[in-house]
């Protein structure tokens, strides 16, 4: 899209979002961590509990924006070397294991009322973070919830047992 076009809707949007007023908080704050979590039923789920999605380490999601390109002459080597960068991806290679201080560090700068897991089922980059991530956040006192949701999940009756009753925990 040409820069300018873009600039003017970019413009337009923010105009908007500017006027509008933003919803009262109806449940628990939220921060959503795994692969990723845009799975419709799951979404319903949050919705209907009044989950207020604060922040997340979705790879899928703002996981891959907390780390800017930078400007070479070359835009592959660009995003080369901004994937070499991130950390904190269950799937990337992360030898210092900065997950779990990152998560710790979102939920005390957002005061999230908690942490949903959202794991994908059989992937065991992931399952291998959980236990130390959890070992630490449940040593800091924080509430966390881990669910397990594959694409094909559309009816989740325990996954939306499990998310109302951790809602009505914190």
């Amino acid at each position: 899209m040409d820069v300018t076009e873009y600039t003017e809707k970019m413009s337009e949007l923010i105009k908007c979002l500017s006027e509008t007023s933003a919803p009262s908080p109806r449940g628990p704050n939220l921060v959503l961590c795994g692969i990723i979590a845009d799975n419709t039923g799951l979404l319903e789920i949050l919705d209907d509990c009044g989950v207020n999605v604060i922040d997340d380490m979705v790879a899928h999601e703002s996981l891959r924006y907390r780390f800017d390109a930078p400007e070479t002459p070359d835009p592959i080597m660009s995003l080369a070397l901004t994937i070499g960068s991130v950390e904190g991806c269950p799937v990337l290679y992360d030898p210092g294991k900065k997950r779990g201080d990152m998560l710790l560090d979102i939920v005390r700068q957002r005061s999230a009322d908690g942490v949903l897991f959202v794991m994908t089922k059989h992937c065991d980059p992931e399952e291998y973070d959980i236990v130390p991530i959890k070992k630490l956040l449940d040593k800091n006192g924080i509430k966390n919830l881990r669910v397990e949701v594959d694409q094909q999940t559309i009816y989740a009756g325990q996954i939306r047992t499990a998310i109302e009753t951790f809602c009505q925990i914190i």
